[in-house]
């Protein structure tokens, strides 16, 4: 008959695996999560979609940078900018709404 130190001790194991377990999939969760909203340099890549995008632009005068929403047309390129677009990355959801669902272009 196991004692109640053995029944204690295989319950603690029990729960830190539980743990260990939940903890690597949060970390994994947290990854894709963080590669999703990244901002990406142009020159790694263009979105793959037409829509509307964040965009990070440089300065004209070396004195300050912006940070907007542009259109994006896969055949097209940019909307509206007077200087090159550095990076991107695209529009969060709405506040309540799903992943998944049809928001409009770039989201």
């Amino acid at each position: 008959m196991a004692s109640i130190n053995q029944v204690r001790d295989e319950i603690a194991e029990e729960v830190e695996a539980r743990l260990r377990e939940e903890c690597r999939q949060l970390s994994a969760k947290i990854g894709r999560l963080q590669a999703e909203r990244r901002w990406v340099p142009v020159t790694e890549r263009l979105p793959e979609k037409t829509g509307l995008y964040l965009v990070h632009l440089p300065s004209i005068n070396d004195k300050t940078t912006y940070t907007r929403t542009l259109c994006y047309s896969v055949p097209h390129g940019w909307s509206e900018t007077f200087t090159a677009v550095t990076h991107w990355m695209s529009l969060p959801l709405p506040p309540g709404a799903a992943k998944g669902e049809d928001h409009g272009p770039g989201m």
